[in-house]
């Protein structure tokens, strides 16, 4: 090799791969573009048909759940006839009633001790007063006043604790404020149980035999339609072969007793020690 001669350089691209690399340098970018196309286009949530049909299951299940809640509640009242609904309209007007009074006689009595010149004095007649409630409502006084007797039948022996519990409350629910039951006072630790004999019940402690004779206190009216109503207690005491005959009276006096619980360990909170 002589200096005249040209060191020979790295060969050129052949007219094939130039025109190669040109498309590869011009198709990149749509691939990229395409690229960034199907990315989204997988993370974008679908929706479909089946997706529709769920969505629009979903709402037709939801409106047929609240229309139906809708019709229950509207015929449960509906479902009542005039009778009971007159007798639920009493029970509703006669708990306004006694709540209006009873409103009525607190503002006196709070009138009479902003206002009142012995305000000592008036201060402890509403506490007797306040005791005397306490008292007839726990068994501890003698109370009087309108109700009903009810005495039921039972030849049979039909007649166990459960359907005594049922009269007691569709008593208590329709307002009664004072009860016994033969010679014992009826309070809300009342116990009802058969005897073990099959003589009777044991109210408390006490037992019981038939006829019982129940004595309610409260409107008589209203005590009477509450156990006459269908399906209620002297209707259940027919399906039994036993029977309870009602008596409105404008005066029954509950003379039995509960003895006065006392405290074994517990002490007012301002008197207890530490």
């Amino acid at each position: 090799m002589t200096d005249s001669e040209p060191v020979p350089g790295p060969p050129e691209p052949s007219a094939v791969h130039r025109d190669h690399d040109h498309r590869d340098h011009h198709d990149h970018p749509d691939r990229a573009v395409h690229g960034r196309r199907r990315l989204r286009s997988a993370l974008r949530p679908g929706f479909s048909r089946g997706h529709l049909l769920a969505g629009l299951l979903c709402a037709v299940l939801g409106f047929a759940l609240v229309t139906q809640v809708r019709q229950t509640e509207a015929s449960t009242i509906g479902a009542l006839r005039q009778d009971e609904l007159i007798t639920l309209l009493q029970k509703v007007t006669a708990e306004s009633d006694r709540l209006d009074e009873q409103a009525r006689d607190l503002d006196a009595r709070l009138a009479d001790l902003r206002t009142g010149t012995d305000r000592a004095a008036v201060a402890e007649k509403v506490a007797r007063d306040q005791l005397d409630v306490y008292g007839v409502l726990a068994g501890t006084r003698r109370a009087q006043g309108p109700g009903i007797e009810l005495t039921v039948q039972d030849p049979s022996g039909a007649v166990d604790a459960a359907l005594m519990v049922d009269v007691v409350q569709e008593l208590r629910g329709a307002g009664a404020e004072a009860m016994q039951i033969g010679g014992e006072r009826i309070v809300a630790t009342t116990a009802f149980t058969d005897h073990p004999q099959g003589q009777g019940l044991l109210i408390g402690d006490r037992p019981v035999s038939p006829p019982y004779v129940v004595l309610a206190i409260g409107e008589a009216a209203s005590l009477h339609r509450a156990l006459a109503i269908p399906g209620g207690a002297l209707e259940t005491l027919d399906s039994r072969r036993a029977s309870g005959r009602v008596e409105e009276r404008a005066t029954i006096t509950v003379s039995a007793l509960r003895p006065v619980p006392s405290a074994g360990v517990a002490r007012p909170a301002e008197q207890a020690t530490p």
